[in-house]
């Protein structure tokens, strides 16, 4: 599992960045009960994108001056343990119960609303979402700061369940099709509290 750790740490530091929290919040929007939009669909991506890399000080790339290795990523991963950045969730799936991987959380709260902060400055530069009434704007940027808080909030209370909880092992429990969020399995008691 350390390697699969190294190796992806290597690739998300290695290849060229895109948002993942644009990506979800567009499908999110698209999919709304109650108002749906495509306006993320819509944006110029690459500015947004660019936009918000630059805001992060990211390089893609094209732009970084050392081609970074394992050693590279094992360095930054532990550097970034070491400074309670980030801390790794375990994740079991099921049905193949050998099949086990980790989620990296980020520990600081404050590093994922500064970057949630950025992905709202970013969107205001785009030329399509400017056009958009207050209230349109209002509502979208509402509707990813929501949806990244949960992420956020969903990330903080497994990462403190697993703090607090010493004794026993606290994991996500993934199926083919959707997760329990978080499992709080007691090996004394024989028994698991689930949360979803």
């Amino acid at each position: 599992m350390e390697d699969i750790n190294h190796r992806f740490t290597l690739e998300v530091l290695s290849q060229d960045w895109k948002s993942h929290d644009l990506g979800i919040s567009a499908s999110n929007l698209r999919r709304d009960r109650k108002n749906p939009t495509d306006i993320l669909d819509r944006i110029d991506l690459a500015l947004v994108t660019d936009s918000l890399r630059k805001l992060l000080e990211i390089r893609n790339r094209a732009e970084q001056t050392v081609a970074l290795d394992d050693v590279h990523a094992a360095e930054i991963k532990e550097y970034l343990d070491l400074l309670d950045l980030t801390r790794e969730i375990d994740v079991l799936h099921l049905p193949d119960v050998s099949t086990k991987s980790s989620r990296t959380v980020i520990a600081q709260p404050g590093l994922r609303y500064a970057q949630a902060d950025a992905l709202i400055r970013s969107l205001l530069l785009d030329e399509t979402f400017s056009a958009l009434s207050l209230a349109e704007r209002t509502a979208v940027q509402q509707r990813i700061l929501t949806e990244i808080k949960g992420r956020m909030l969903e990330d903080i209370v497994l990462l403190e369940t697993k703090l607090a909880n010493p004794k026993k092992q606290v994991f996500v429990l993934q199926f083919p099709v959707g997760e329990f969020d978080m499992v709080v399995f007691d090996p004394e008691a024989g028994s698991c509290r689930l949360t979803w």
